[in-house]
């Protein structure tokens, strides 16, 4: 015997699981996408900002005869990250020092973030960077600028 039309009209429980269930997967799916997304632009930043900085580095350095910006207008070592920072971001004379009417910069408008740790601090020293503690480091020997926010991007 047929089913009556109105006892046919709504969904079953099962259809009704069947179609969640879908639902579901699809969801799921989406989000590993926008997951793998949002990783993959926070490591597209994070380059971007390291060739910026470098560029700027070598910029500085052509401009006071090879003299890096962690060094002072003496000649000394200068481990404090924020004088690196106003240095790349300032006006410097011939030898580093920042002054309003130096002849040299500014390098960079504003000192970029890491996109990871969402710090702009620099850790200047002989250690390896990636241990985390601050936004970026800066290898006072080899002179190398990279990420300190974990060993993985420490290398890019």
């Amino acid at each position: 015997m047929p089913e009556s039309p109105a006892r046919r009209a709504g969904f079953s429980l099962i259809e009704l699981v069947i179609v969640v269930v879908i639902i579901g997967i699809i969801v799921g799916i989406a989000l590993v996408r926008l997951t793998s997304s949002a990783e993959s632009s926070k490591e597209a930043a994070l380059a971007m900002n390291l060739r910026t900085v470098r560029d700027a580095i070598g910029l500085y350095r052509a401009e006071h005869h090879g003299r890096p910006p962690y060094v002072d207008e003496n000649g000394n070592l200068d481990t404090v990250g924020a004088n690196f920072k106003k240095r790349l971001e300032g006006n410097t004379d011939d030898n580093g020092k920042v002054e309003a009417g130096g002849a040299f910069g500014p390098h960079l408008r504003k000192f970029p973030g890491n996109p990871f740790s969402g710090k702009t601090n620099v850790r200047i020293d002989a250690t390896a960077p990636g241990d985390g503690s601050r936004g970026w480091h800066m290898h006072e020997v080899t002179g190398q600028f990279s990420a300190d926010d974990s060993l993985e991007h420490a290398g890019l």
